[in-house]
């Protein structure tokens, strides 16, 4: 976990705690808790923050089955399910622009659901994902491709933040950083927004 979570959401992820239950194999379900924390959970994409809580925990699948037709069947030994919740705090002075609708897809294959909700101050998103345990026919192939093309694009899909208007600082002729607590006007960011500098 200490590999993968760096990997998925934030290369400097610190884990707090790890909790970890359901070890009577068949009997119980496998329900491992990590709880990190992590300065910069988003990438910075034109002035706004932008991150992918589907990628957390992200199936993989529709990179390891090739797009084309296929001649043999397609066996899995047994079903998976995996539960994402997650709950994020926004940096002061910014909000949620845009976020995913909630979504769910029902297929023979397996099933998946995914919603997003913003809090006083935070994101809580959560999202199920059911694989069946089950032969997958060559002629139903293209079908499960389809259902795994639709389960990582919206894996994909980001959730952006911006700031308020308050919080957007002012920027000096020279290009430097203004001092702390000086805040643009509103007025002169949506002119130089609409003038395409």
């Amino acid at each position: 976990m200490e590999e993968r979570l760096p990997r998925e959401c934030a290369s400097n992820a610190v884990i707090d705690t790890v909790s970890l239950t359901g070890l009577t194999p068949v009997e119980d379900s496998l329900a491992l808790e990590v709880v990190f924390t992590a300065p910069l959970f988003a990438g910075q994409e034109e002035g706004a923050l932008r991150f992918r809580p589907g990628m957390i925990m992200a199936s993989g699948l529709a990179d390891l089955f090739h797009p084309g037709p296929r001649q043999h069947p397609i066996r899995f030994r047994f079903a998976m399910q995996r539960e994402l919740v997650l709950d994020v705090t926004l940096p002061t002075g910014w909000y949620v622009s845009f976020s995913p609708q909630a979504d769910s897809v029902i297929t023979p294959f397996g099933s998946w659901y995914a919603m997003l909700s913003t809090t006083p101050g935070g994101v809580h998103f959560r999202r199920l994902v059911r694989l069946e345990g089950q032969e997958i026919r060559p002629e139903e192939y293209g079908s499960y491709r389809r259902f795994l093309d639709a389960l990582r694009t919206h894996e994909l899909q980001g959730v952006i933040l911006r700031r308020t208007e308050s919080e957007i600082p002012v920027r000096a002729s020279d290009g430097r950083n203004p001092p702390p607590g000086l805040r643009a006007d509103p007025a002169a960011e949506a002119a130089e927004s609409e003038s395409g500098i």
